[in-house]
């Protein structure tokens, strides 16, 4: 399946699921106006969304657990600490994502979204970032740290 944002307003992004036989959209999250950036789990469904509260210069990772529910928020950070969600495990019950929340420098850790709690830290090096991560889709596998 494709994901495709449709652009409402210069600013205002929604998420639809599109079949490319038919043609047919469907509305697959709606953007109340401060998301930016959304995550579809390993069956293409979207279940989490990052957004922005620019006037607190807040960032905010929502989860929610089926696309019948509304987000919810999970983490909150401000501009010192990041979170930024990569994909789900293959049982697309956590979150591979890198953190610097509680540490000197981002690591990969696995997050559980019900309730943002980091469940591991994956890896971590001493002295640089941990700036992103590779998934197998034909092995559903982690296979690389930047």
């Amino acid at each position: 399946m494709l994901i495709e944002m449709n652009q409402r307003r210069a600013d205002l992004f929604d998420v639809y699921r599109l079949n490319v036989k038919t043609g047919e959209m469907v509305m697959a999250a709606e953007n109340p106006g401060n998301y930016v950036g959304y995550l579809t789990d390993h069956e293409g469904k979207v279940r989490v969304a990052m957004a922005k509260d620019a006037s607190e210069n807040l960032n905010i990772l929502l989860y929610r657990e089926n696309e019948s529910q509304e987000f919810r928020p999970v983490i909150t950070t401000g501009f010192k600490d990041q979170v930024s969600p990569y994909f789900f495990s293959a049982d697309n019950k956590y979150l591979y994502a890198t953190s610097n929340i509680g540490r000197d420098r981002k690591a990969l850790v696995l997050l559980n979204p019900a309730d943002g709690k980091e469940t591991q830290v994956l890896f971590a090096h001493p002295e640089v970032d941990v700036s992103g991560a590779g998934w197998s889709r034909a092995r559903k596998v982690l296979t690389s740290v930047g």
